[in-house]
Order: C-alpha cells, then sequence, then structure tokens
C-alpha cells in the first residue's frame, strides 16, 4: 500500500453570499440587505452616495424609504397614496421628484397626501436636508388628465387593460411611470404608461407640457 502526505495545506475556497431578486437577477457578492415595504420595484442613489431612495409598488400601504448606505439603516418612512418605483434628484441633491399612482391599498397611513389632489396623476416633491438626508414632502405637481367621459383615450385604455384601477375615463390614472431630470435640473421627463403621453415639466415655474407617444411608454432618459 502506498502512502502520501501533504507538503502543503489546503482550505476551502470562499463562497460569496449570493441571492436571486423577485425580477430573477443574481445579485452576487450580496452586500447589506436592509428591510424596506411593498414591492419595492425600483428607486435612486442621492447625488452625494449616502443615501438610497426606495419606492414601493403594488396594492398594499406604500411608501418612499430612505436607507442610509454605510449602514443600512431606514432612515425615514414617507407615505404614498400609490408608487411605481422611480425617483429623480435635482443635480444639487435638495429636491427629489417622486411620480404619484392611483392608491396602493384601501388604508392609509398618517401623512399619506391625499389622494384626489396628489394621487394617480401627480409629481410629488420633497425638500433634502443635505446634511441629514431627511426629506420635507412639499406641493405636488399636476399632470393633466387625457380622460374624457365619451371617448377612452390611451392603448391601456381601448384595449381593456387597464392598469390603473377605476371604472370610468374619471377614475383612470395616468399612470406616471419611470422619471429622468436634465443635467441642470430644470426639466422633467414622465412617461405616461396608461395614457400613451409623456409629460415635460419645468421644475422652476411647475409648468407641463404633455405630448403623444407610442404605446405603453414605461421608460424615461434625457
Amino acid at each position: 500500500m502506498a502512502g502520501c502526505s501533504a507538503t502543503r495545506s489546503f482550505t476551502a475556497p470562499a463562497i460569496e453570499r449570493e441571492t436571486v431578486t423577485h425580477f430573477g437577477r443574481r445579485v452576487t457578492p450580496l452586500g447589506k440587505l436592509a428591510d424596506t415595504g411593498n414591492f419595492p420595484t425600483g428607486g435612486n442613489l442621492t447625488p452625494d452616495g449616502r443615501f438610497y431612495w426606495a419606492v414601493d409598488t403594488g396594492r398594499d400601504v406604500n411608501y418612499v424609504w430612505t436607507v442610509e448606505v454605510a449602514t443600512g439603516t431606514v432612515k425615514q418612512k414617507l407615505p404614498l397614496p400609490g408608487g411605481g418605483g422611480h425617483v429623480a434628484f435635482s443635480p444639487d441633491g435638495k429636491t427629489a421628484y417622486v411620480p404619484g399612482q392611483p392608491d396602493g391599498g384601501r388604508e392609509f397611513p398618517e401623512g399619506t397626501p391625499e389622494r384626489k389632489a396628489a394621487g394617480g396623476n401627480a409629481l410629488h416633491v420633497y425638500a433634502i436636508d443635505t446634511a441629514t438626508g431627511l426629506a420635507t414632502q412639499g406641493d405636488p405637481i399636476s399632470i393633466p388628465s387625457s380622460a374624457n367621459p365619451l371617448m377612452a383615450v390611451g392603448s391601456s385604455r381601448s384595449n381593456n387593460s387597464v392598469v390603473a384601477g377605476g371604472g370610468t375615463a374619471f377614475e383612470i390614472s395616468e399612470w406616471p411611470d419611470d422619471i429622468a431630470i436634465s443635467p441642470d435640473g430644470k426639466t422633467l421627463l414622465v412617461a405616461l404608461l396608461n395614457s400613451d403621453r409623456a409629460a415635460i415639466v419645468n421644475t422652476e415655474t411647475k409648468a407641463v407640457t404633455v405630448v403623444t407617444v407610442g404605446a405603453y411608454p414605461r421608460g424615461a432618459a434625457i
């Protein structure tokens, strides 16, 4: 019987922690995890990279969650009538814009913006203290509705696959989805999923121009 001896020690290779998101994307190596809310489909980093804003979606209580990147700690919860998982920041990091969507659930926590005034057809605007990362909600920017009681407008309405809830044209939201901001921070572009349109917003005057685009616009870029 032949024998052998090892001249050096062997160690098992390090195993990287990983996870698979609900969209099927593998994340590795896995960093710090922070518990947020209902179906947070997206968000954005603040310009200084210190905080991540996660935006809830779905038919439940919706929030914007501000998470401190260094620690993974949730610093703030900002209630929404409904959200779509998108946010844009001004270049100086002092203002955030979150597209509002129809009500996510049946109950709304204290401090939720009133639905009819700031729900499905609005951009929620937040002033940010860049020293602390904490945000204060300001007046929303309303987006003109294309709803017409005599004629359905937009692919989602005309083919009966309405994304936003509601039984009549008056009750159906434009469904603001993705959002982009210009490098100078003066212009926002918002995809309006339900109405085959896009909103161009002047951040200084709050004036909104709506233009017709293709069916089901879900992305925005400048």
